[in-house]
């Protein structure tokens, strides 16, 4: 086991700086989809490119944010046998509920029934299912031992990134070449986007001590900056991929993934200082209190936010609800329809909460009920 690191500790701190990076993805996943109303004729301009510049991390937070909240809880759970289960349960659940909306969401784009082909060219949900998966096995096998825990996910995320100088350059053919690179049209094949996941996953262990858990992660995001600003910024013929370039590898998509981690890795870091300094000074907490409630709001709703814009965006069972607005806005109205969406997304999200927590509470009633009776009989 890593020095420093014991077995998990009982703690249920949050860590909102995590909760308002989900938030804001939700948010720019939504304006990065929207874009979709403008006109084709303000598309690369210099206002569209500066968005663009953004939303190139959206789907990066999403899985570092994924990665870090199953390995939190999981780490968190993991020391205790029945703990360990009740998690365990609820994991799988909802990995298999993110996996029902990929295969739907699937069926409604590409006809998987007819073309079954599409399931091996991943998209963002099927990429975090895979990634929560392995992120999951790892943590409930280690049983409690965070620092074992760390170590593997840690090498696993290693592994990613060097195997997808190979990856990305492959071209042997098959079905499977879909999970390895994007020749075949995969917007999110396994490499090397699982491991941005995987990494998060990194940190959610670290920040899971039950001490000095917030300290660590701010100490893992500081490496992780550091380094892949380094090497982002460190040309394609330096020493760092020297190795790769002699070999012919692609060195391109590695080195954009050191780009994003780093400003992902600067990002944190500043939500992470916000965070700390509404702890501080009430003043500055009662400022932020909107924007911080409707980053919480969105963050809490990410997998239902993710469907309902993108049904609002591209219809549902046949029933258009933006069509009139698809590539003929100006600027000006892009801006009020992206408010428009985000509303509309709100609404929608807590009406459907309200209906799963009415059909939760009839289970429990009926479960309670048959409880009772069976113990009155005997």
């Amino acid at each position: 086991m890593t020095k420093g690191l014991p077995k998990a500790g009982k703690t249920t701190a949050r860590f909102k700086a995590i909760d308002w990076l989900r938030g804001l993805s939700v948010l720019f996943m939504i304006e990065c989809h929207t874009l979709y109303f403008l006109s084709p004729s303000l598309e690369r301009t210099p206002d569209w490119y500066q968005l663009q510049n953004i939303n190139g991390l959206v789907s990066v937070s999403f899985l570092f944010a994924a990665g870090f909240s199953l390995g939190l809880v999981g780490a968190r759970a993991a020391g205790d046998v029945q703990t360990r289960a009740r998690r365990s349960k609820r994991t799988l659940l909802r990995i298999a509920e993110v996996m029902g909306l990929a295969l739907f969401i699937n069926q409604a784009s590409h006809d998987v029934i007819a073309n079954p082909i599409w399931l091996l060219r991943p998209d963002i949900l099927s990429c975090i299912v895979a990634g929560l998966l392995v992120v999951w096995a790892i943590v409930t096998t280690c049983r409690g031992r965070n620092g074992l825990a760390l170590s593997l996910l840690a090498g696993s995320w290693l592994s990613v990134m060097i195997a997808t100088f190979w990856a990305s350059g492959y071209r042997g053919g098959g079905n499977f070449l879909g999970l390895i690179n994007n020749s075949s049209g995969a917007m999110f094949p396994l490499f090397p986007w699982i491991g941005y996941l995987l990494l998060g996953g990194v940190m959610g262990v670290a920040a899971a001590h039950p001490t000095t858990g917030r300290a660590r992660l701010i100490y893992g995001l500081v490496a992780m900056t550091a380094v892949t600003l380094v090497l982002a910024m460190t040309p394609a013929e330096r020493w760092p991929w020297r190795p790769f370039a002699a070999m012919k590898l692609d060195t391109y998509l590695v080195s954009n993934a050191c780009e994003r981690l780093w400003k992902l890795g600067a990002i944190c870091l500043t939500l992470a200082a916000l965070e700390k300094v509404t702890t501080l000074v009430g003043a500055v907490a009662w400022a932020l209190r909107p924007a911080s409630t409707v980053l919480e709001y969105f963050s809490g709703k990410s997998l239902s936010a993710y469907f309902v814009h993108l049904t609002l965006l591209y219809g549902f069972l046949g029933v258009q609800f933006t069509q009139m607005w698809h590539r003929n806005s100006s600027w000006g109205e892009y801006r009020w329809r992206l408010g428009a969406m985000y509303g509309l997304t709100a609404l929608v999200c807590y009406g459907l909460h309200r209906a799963r927590r009415s059909v939760e509470a009839i289970i429990r009633n009926r479960s309670t009920a048959r409880v009772v009776v069976g113990a009155e009989a005997a």
